[in-house]
């Protein structure tokens, strides 16, 4: 027995592990067996649901709508080669249809903007979407001549616009006048008016107030509507005394200018028809504000806040979406800031367009305004969120040198939402309101750095543009 036990103590290792093993058989046949009972199970309840599956095979074949809202057209139905063919070329018919009415909306919305090279024109040619160091300094200062002086006055002179005869004009042609009615009515060598008998007096008043009226109709008749390129409201930097603007107020200014030859088209459009009568056969009569909010993309609230002082500005409230856009691809929606509920700009879960609102103020014909909201929906993409109207003397506007006609006419303020598609826009946009907007670099670009410096001279809130006192 001590010999068996000298044996164990010096081969002790070899022993225990033996033992080990003895040990380990029973446990790993009972967990193998266990294991094995249990991965059967599964993999029979997985044969089971495909043998299933196959035995009544059925695919969903679907077409999403183009819409948001409306039905998805699906079914479901074992697979044949029919149904296949029939969904294939129905969503293939809906892209190709989607893809041509944005075409369509895509050249609406660009209208006659693009250059032979299908570049958009700009008012100063080179500076978008980012001049040369060597230029831009020069094409800023073009940009200040061009926005505040030159665009507007061409508008005003496209349009076959203008304003009534001065008043000190008016004033010296009638004194002439009256003079030669004098003289006419006096005896030979007598120039005393006080000779003249009340009778006299009377005629000749009557008379000049004839030929004052006859004058204004001469120019209202001579003109598509009445209006100067003060309507537009823009900065009083035209000298190039103040600070060059920066590349983001470029781009608003240049988008500003779009904005107002939209308008002036609308207005166009609509008195067209009575281009021959001039201002008494137009539907809009007087163009007294255009004023186009600067935003970079963002948007006034639905109610328009009238600055108390001129010059004064009035930030707007932005139009900010959801965080995330809804499910489905639809735009995101917000009607609590707008009848059209659309949003744009940073945070807004939308990439598609830029929006921009408008203020004008416009007097008009009563019965016709109907006719020129509509022109204005039939314009480009603008919709009309606000009108309010005010009744408009007409007699007193005659005496300032406006004459409208003899019908009736109102003021009518109305608040705008244009819409500004980026698959052109972004052409020109300069890389500081790409950054601020998020919208991709142009290929082969260098990428903007987002956490540079904002460029000096950029506004540094949105403003809504300043509305002078009516009249």
């Amino acid at each position: 027995m001590n010999k068996v036990l000298a044996v164990l103590k010096a081969h002790w290792l070899p022993f225990s592990l033996l033992g080990a093993v003895v040990v380990a058989l029973p446990l790993s046949y009972y967990f193998s067996t266990s294991m094995r009972a249990s991965q059967l199970t599964k993999l029979q309840t997985e044969i089971g649901a495909d043998a299933k599956e196959l035995g009544n095979p059925k695919v969903n074949y679907a077409v999403t709508p183009l819409i948001a809202g409306a039905a998805t057209v699906e079914e479901s139905a074992v697979p044949n080669e029919v149904l296949t063919a029939h969904f294939k070329t129905a969503r293939d018919r809906q892209q190709d249809q989607a893809a041509s009415l944005f075409a369509e909306a895509l050249a609406m919305n660009v209208g006659k903007r693009l250059g032979a090279d299908g570049t958009p024109q700009t008012l100063v040619p080179g500076l978008f979407p980012d001049p040369s160091e060597n230029e831009i300094d020069i094409k800023r200062f073009q940009m200040i001549r061009a926005f505040t002086q030159e665009a507007p006055r061409r508008l005003i002179e496209r349009s076959r616009a203008g304003m009534p005869p001065e008043r000190d004009v008016i004033g010296r042609e009638l004194a002439e006048q009256l003079m030669t009615m004098t003289r006419a009515k006096l005896p030979p060598g007598k120039a005393d008016p006080a000779m003249l008998s009340d009778a006299d007096r009377a005629e000749i008043r009557q008379k000049l107030v004839d030929l004052r009226v006859e004058r204004y109709r001469n120019v209202a008749s001579a003109l598509n509507f009445y209006a100067d390129a003060s309507v537009f409201g823009v900065p009083a930097q035209g000298d190039g005394s103040g600070p060059l603007p920066s590349m983001a107020q470029c781009f608003d200014w240049q988008m500003q200018y779009y904005v107002w030859e939209d308008v002036i088209n609308a207005i166009l459009a609509v008195n067209d028809g009575a281009r021959a009568g001039g201002v008494p056969a137009g539907v809009v009569k007087r163009v007294e504000f255009i004023g186009v909010y600067s935003s970079f993309g963002g948007s006034s609230s639905s109610a328009s806040p009238v600055p108390t002082a001129p010059g004064e500005p009035v930030p707007e409230t932005p139009r900010v979406g959801p965080e995330t856009p809804p499910e489905g691809g639809a735009m995101p929606v917000k009607f609590d800031v707008s009848v059209t509920g659309r949003v744009s700009g940073q945070g807004s879960g939308q990439h598609l367009y830029d929006l921009r609102t408008v203020d004008i103020r416009v007097i008009a014909s009563a019965k016709n305004l109907p006719r020129f909201l509509d022109a204005l929906a039939q314009t480009n993409f603008i919709s009309v969120l606000d009108v309010d109207v005010q009744s408009v003397d007409s007699n007193d506007e005659l005496k300032k040198g406006f004459f409208y006609g003899d019908e009736a006419v109102v003021r009518a303020s109305i608040k705008l939402e244009t819409v500004w598609l980026r698959d052109w826009t972004m052409k020109i946009m300069p890389r500081e309101v790409r950054v601020l907007l998020g919208v991709p670099e142009p290929a082969g670009s260098t990428p903007a750095d987002p956490n540079a410096p904002a460029a000096p001279n950029a506004p540094a809130a949105p403003a809504a543009p300043v509305m002078p006192a009516a009249g």
